[in-house]
């Protein structure tokens, strides 16, 4: 199997402020419902009011493109070059189409709803002022204290739905990029959170629907490498040997995270695209994907 890279790299991210990415933490937030805390965070202009109200969702339901048109329109532009960024979306829909006699989306759709109706908690928590400027941080739910030290997204927070960007976050890279049920939730750093989210009353309750779009953080590709041994494990497990013995340098019929990590086509399907620290060179992953939320709290 040969691929490409399916995106040219970009370089910087423009907005009211700097990416910082913070892979060293344990991200998270401490959810709590009512009145949220107005402290200065540096280089955030503080909400104006002194007791903002916060709110918190938790994404039960995410969906991936499935196709270069469901990629596109399911990405943002993160580094503002009048670009749609949708690295992880092309993967997708690559690694779809390639193996597209297999129920490969029906797979990942099973274990992720498992997944977010279970352990995963995933949510935002939105601190609000009753003339709807806000403050957003998208959080792993079962974290604590973490949005103490993260850059939240800024925008609006209305009877509409939210609208923010440039917000550091946490993802469940792993997750996302597990098509068995078997890998770790993977969390992973991200910057440049953009929320396009409109209120979801169809069934009667508090919910959120929209794009979710991030610029993943440095250093992704083992967290994908864990999860993707995995799948190409059962695929050649399965008798799908293409990609497998191409992978498997050794012969001997285990796919390991190292030897995928050095796989050519692995490395071309994972390629950075965006260049958050202005340095000439790609490091970041660009992610877009369609979230449903429900407000938990209060």
């Amino acid at each position: 199997m040969t691929l490409r890279p399916l995106r040219p790299r970009r370089s910087g991210l423009p907005g009211r402020r700097s990416a910082i990415f913070l892979p060293s933490l344990v991200l998270g937030a401490t959810l709590g419902a009512g009145c949220g805390d107005n402290s200065s965070t540096p280089g955030v202009e503080s909400l104006p009011c002194d007791t903002p109200t916060t709110a918190v969702y938790r994404i039960d339901r995410v969906d991936v493109p499935t196709d270069s048109t469901e990629a596109s329109a399911f990405g943002s532009d993160l580094d503002g070059d009048g670009t749609v960024d949708n690295q992880v979306g092309n993967i997708m829909s690559a690694v779809l189409q390639i193996y597209g006699d297999r129920p490969l989306l029906a797979q990942w759709q099973a274990q992720m709803a498992a997944r977010l109706a279970g352990p995963l908690d995933w949510s935002i928590r939105i601190d609000s002022c009753p003339g709807g400027e806000a403050h957003a941080w998208l959080v792993d739910g079962d974290a604590a204290d973490a949005t103490d030290a993260m850059l939240p997204a800024v925008g609006h927070f209305d009877a509409t739905g939210l609208a923010a960007d440039g917000g550091e976050a946490i993802l469940p890279l792993g997750a996302l990029a597990d098509f068995t049920g078997r890998a770790d939730a993977g969390w992973h750093p991200a910057a440049a959170a953009t929320f396009a989210l409109a209120v979801d009353d169809t069934d009667g309750d508090d919910a959120l629907d929209g794009r979710l779009a991030l610029a993943i953080a440095p250093d992704y590709r083992p967290v994908i490498a864990r999860a993707f041994a995995l799948f190409i494990q059962d695929l050649y497990d399965d008798g799908e040997t293409t990609w497998g013995q191409d992978v498997d340098a050794d012969g001997d019929g285990q796919i390991t995270v190292d030897e995928l990590l050095a796989d050519r086509d692995f490395g071309w399907l994972t390629t950075a695209d965006l260049d958050a620290d202005g340095d000439g060179a790609g490091e970041s992953l660009s992610m877009g994907v369609v979230i449903h939320a429900t407000r938990v709290a209060p």
